[in-house]
């Protein structure tokens, strides 16, 4: 019988099926760039400004709770939110039924705005995390069909987790979008909003699916190595904590699953350096 050369790799390669989540961005509080749109700057947009400026430290404020909460949730830690994040989820303070009405100081609404994101973007996060079961696999499970078919499960639940994470933040942020329409703002002021929110939908759509086409080739390249030890299960033992397989061309074949998987991995890895 041939050892797999990298037989004790098996039980780390798959263990990484906890879903990765791109870290949520709210778009950004309204900044100074030039935009060459139809609209022409009026003195309302310099009293926008300034209440764009007042909600300022609120809004960073909020920004901080979010990057906090979404560092809890996607590492699973199981100590409960924070007092703030309770808070922001409670509308009574905020007293602003609607962010389009007028009468409220338009500085107000912009802080109910991306509180409003900030709940809707943590409801996604909660979401999409947990619940795919024990991740975790070593060569004695691999070896047995129970086994293999709980780490299938295990990947199938992590795509569809990729897919519904995706698809909700891009609901996200295109329902954030509207809602700069809904603020009511003057001309100027709102092309300039609406344009950053719409370049911020772009860049989070491309970065996410940059992310997880690394993430999808990586449980592709998982897939296969399971399928593979289920299909030629007849001739693969466990003896002294290692997969062996009576046939060398077996091994090979696996083998060269497992380096494809393992470079898989390293790019998953490469790139949540660079982030």
């Amino acid at each position: 019988m041939r050892r797999l050369g990298k037989a004790e790799a098996i039980g780390a390669a798959l263990t990484w099926l906890r879903i990765s989540l791109v870290t949520f961005i709210i778009s950004a509080p309204l900044t100074a760039f030039p935009i060459y749109g139809a609209q022409k700057r009026t003195s309302e947009d310099d009293i926008a400004d300034r209440e764009f400026a007042i909600a300022q430290t609120q809004i960073t404020f909020i920004h901080r709770i979010l990057d906090v909460e979404m560092q809890r949730i996607m590492a699973e830690r199981t100590e409960p939110p924070s007092a703030e994040v309770a808070k922001l989820f409670d509308s009574a303070p905020s007293k602003i039924p609607d962010i389009g009405d007028t009468r409220i100081p338009l500085h107000l609404r912009l802080i109910e705005r991306e509180r409003l994101n900030f709940v809707a973007g943590v409801e996604l996060a909660r979401s999409s995390v947990g619940h795919c079961g024990e991740t975790s696999a070593n060569p004695s499970q691999l070896v047995n069909k129970q086994g293999r078919d709980r780490i299938l499960k295990s990947l199938q639940c992590h795509r569809e987790k990729l897919d519904r994470y995706q698809h909700g933040m891009h609901d996200v942020n295109k329902a954030h979008e509207m809602t700069g329409l809904a603020l009511k703002l003057p001309p100027f002021t709102q092309e300039r909003v609406l344009t950053q929110n719409r370049q911020s939908t772009q860049w989070q759509d491309a970065d996410l699916e940059a992310a997880y086409a690394l993430e999808r080739e990586r449980d592709q390249s998982a897939e296969y190595v399971t399928k593979f030890l289920d299909t030629h299960s007849a001739g693969l033992h466990l003896v002294n904590g290692q997969l062996m397989f009576e046939n060398d061309a077996d091994a090979r074949a696996a083998n060269l699953l497992l380096n494809r998987e393992a470079a898989a991995e390293r790019k998953v890895q490469d790139e949540a350096v660079e982030h």
